[in-house]
């Protein structure tokens, strides 16, 4: 049986299988079924088909794995179908097929989606929320094309499920869902792209009332400068842990003080840092969010904790280093930091992984203390709104008013007004 897109979706259930037991079974080699999987990596997403991430285990034996697409996957599965609510009856849920009437209109909407952001991540986030909104869908009869006042009772419930049973998805998560549905929808009627679907079904369901930037918080400045110092110290040490620490402090100092994403920190190679008089560095983002490209002088002394460890870590090589060599190479195996082959560039995953460690937080916090930081260091809004890539001077107010929202500059005067005689 030769593997094509339909024998390798005809193979799939809701049960996760094991790629070393589906290539067998479609009478494929391992080599075939990652050349498959990366080729219809749009069809599958658009039939909801789950790559699910080798484990630290099953990486650790390479026949538990296949390579598709630069991602580890170690079994593949259709989505489960989900309780139908009330009042709509439950029917036995229809196909999940790649190319059917609706494929064309997703596969451009996460075309546009990806194009925007310059994200496949994105993209493929945008995908898997398509796809459960669908299989919830599918198990009422229903699609993305049915009737939308039907649609819309489904998605009402949908949106608040969680995948954990038991577990109650925070307002902001369940906004979020509900907000990458009705961008579909309305990418496809604004197109006309499905036929006679002339409203969006997701203006029909009650959204939640989300505060922007409700759980925006900065990490306090000595915390943070305990955790740095303590890696400075490491670093001035030998082996394997001082490498790790030089690093680490170059990676955490340059993510303070220009306030890029995970991601587009994940992304930076050699040929991105401009170093110019042997000690200054510019860095440049060249697919930032929105498809803008950022630049960011770093300050002397970030600089050269950056030149410190490039210099460390390559050597004599760094004057003749590939273009494409990472800024932040993994250094050892083990943890989600350790999924790629030592020297190849940290995933975002991985970065995540060191801030946890090192600060006990995630990315994005550092992201709000940087924010917090220019606007203590006397910036204007419209200067962070220009570092932080912000459209919108309006989003930039909102994030820097919750960043602020503990501060008051009373409290002092209020102490003493009702302080005890």
């Amino acid at each position: 049986m030769a593997l094509t897109l339909d024998t390798l979706l005809a193979a799939l259930g809701p049960a996760r299988r094991p790629v070393g037991e589906l290539w067998r079974s479609c009478g494929a080699t391992r080599a075939e079924l990652a050349a498959c999987i990366t080729t219809h990596r749009a069809a599958l997403a658009v039939a909801g088909v789950m790559l699910h991430s080798a484990t630290t285990s099953q990486a650790a034996a390479p026949r538990l794995y296949i390579e598709a697409d630069g991602h580890r996957v170690a079994a593949l599965s259709l989505p489960v179908a989900v309780e139908a609510p009330a009042p709509l009856a439950v029917v036995p849920p229809a196909a999940l097929a790649p190319l059917d009437r609706l494929a064309g209109p997703v596969a451009a909407w996460l075309d546009s989606k990806q194009g925007r952001s310059g994200s496949t991540r994105t993209a493929e986030s945008y995908a898997a929320t398509l796809a459960e909104a669908r299989a919830a869908l599918h198990t009422v009869g229903l699609d993305l094309d049915s009737d939308p006042r039907a649609v819309a009772l489904v998605l009402q419930a949908w949106g608040k499920r969680s995948r954990v049973e038991g577990r109650t998805l925070k307002p902001a998560t369940v906004a979020q869902r509900l907000a990458v549905v009705s961008s579909f929808y309305a990418f496809a009627v604004k197109r006309g792209l499905v036929a006679d679907l002339t409203t969006n079904p997701a203006d029909l369901v009650e959204r939640p009332q989300v505060e922007s930037y409700a759980e925006a918080q900065a990490l306090d400045p000595g915390t943070v400068r305990k955790a740095l110092g303590e890696l400075r110290r490491d670093a001035a040490g030998d082996g394997t842990s001082a490498m790790l620490a030089a690093r680490d402090l170059a990676l955490l100092r340059v993510a303070l003080t220009t306030g890029r994403r995970v991601a587009e920190l994940a992304g930076l190679r050699w040929k991105d840092a401009e170093v110019t008089g042997g000690a200054a560095i510019t860095l440049t983002i060249r697919r930032a969010k929105g498809g803008k490209v950022m630049r960011d002088a770093l300050a002397p002394s970030v600089a050269a904790d950056l030149l410190a460890w490039l210099h460390r870590h390559y050597g004599a090589e760094l004057g003749q280093l590939d273009k494409d060599a990472a800024l932040w190479p993994s250094l050892r195996h083990g943890g989600k930091a350790g999924r790629a082959r030592i020297g190849a560039p940290l995933s975002a995953e991985g970065l995540g992984e060191i801030v946890a460690r090192r600060l006990d937080t995630h990315p994005h916090a550092l992201r709000h203390t940087f924010a917090h930081g220019m606007r203590k260091a006397g910036a204007k809004d419209s200067e962070t709104q220009a570092r932080l890539g912000h459209s919108n001077l309006a989003t930039t107010g909102r994030y820097l008013a919750q960043l602020d929202r503990a501060d008051n500059p009373y409290a002092g005067t209020l102490a003493d007004l009702f302080d005890g005689e």
